[in-house]
Formats: structure tokens, C-alpha cells, sequence
């Protein structure tokens, strides 16, 4: 797993100039707030439909042709992601700037973190 993190940052600092960001619940809000870019989900449908941030778009994780999915994005427009922890958002967010997406921004401590901060959720169906 070292190894591939590390190629990661390699490829990213040599290759491609674009690096993943990592914001804070207070942080992703606010720019949340701003209007700009498109917010991905990348739960199960299940955890989706438990709660999620208001104008999320659910492209799970671990569903067959989740990276065609995420290749449909603009990668000219900023993509903010999240899952429940900040792991699968992490490597999401990772694939997406390897294969040129311009600004990706993760939650880090994903969604438990939005919650215990007191942040509005929504749960409606998908």
C-alpha cells in the first residue's frame, strides 16, 4: 500500500500538477455554499439512502462501472466528494486527479465527521 501511495505522489508532483485537497467539515460547507462544482456521494445506496448532504449525486463506490461513471464527469469542473470516513472519497478523489481532473476537493472524515458537527443531512430516496 506504500508503494502505491507513494507512485501516486510521484506521478502527481511529476506528471500532473493537480493535487487531491483535503477540507475540514466547516470547509467543505462553505465551499459547498459557493455553488461552484458538483458533490459526489460514493456510499452504497443503502448508506445513501440513510442520510446524505443536500444535492449529492450517488455513484457508488463499489457498484459495477463506477469508474466509467466517474470518467462521464467534466474534468474541467471542481468534483467535491465524500463517503462516510474519508477513505473510499480519498482513492476516489486520487483516481480522478491521475486521470485529469483538474480540481477535486474530499471531506476529509467524511460525512460522520459533517454529522457530529451539527451539519443538516437529507433523507429522502435517491
Amino acid at each position: 500500500m506504500i508503494f502505491i501511495q507513494t507512485s501516486l505522489i510521484f506521478y502527481n508532483q511529476e506528471s500532473n500538477p493537480q493535487v487531491l485537497q483535503h477540507l475540514s467539515s466547516e470547509e467543505f460547507k462553505q465551499f459547498i455554499q459557493t455553488g461552484q462544482g458538483i458533490l459526489i456521494d460514493v456510499r452504497t445506496a443503502p448508506e445513501y439512502l440513510q442520510a446524505h448532504i443536500d444535492g449529492s449525486h450517488l455513484i457508488d463506490f463499489y457498484a459495477t462501472g463506477f469508474t466509467e461513471k466517474l470518467s462521464q464527469l467534466n474534468p474541467d469542473q471542481t468534483i467535491l466528494i465524500y463517503c462516510r470516513t474519508g477513505h473510499r472519497s480519498r482513492i476516489t478523489g486520487e483516481f480522478l486527479i491521475k486521470n485529469g481532473f483538474k480540481s477535486v476537493i474530499n471531506l476529509k472524515n467524511g460525512i460522520v465527521e459533517w454529522y457530529s458537527k451539527g451539519f443538516p443531512l437529507e433523507f429522502d430516496a435517491i
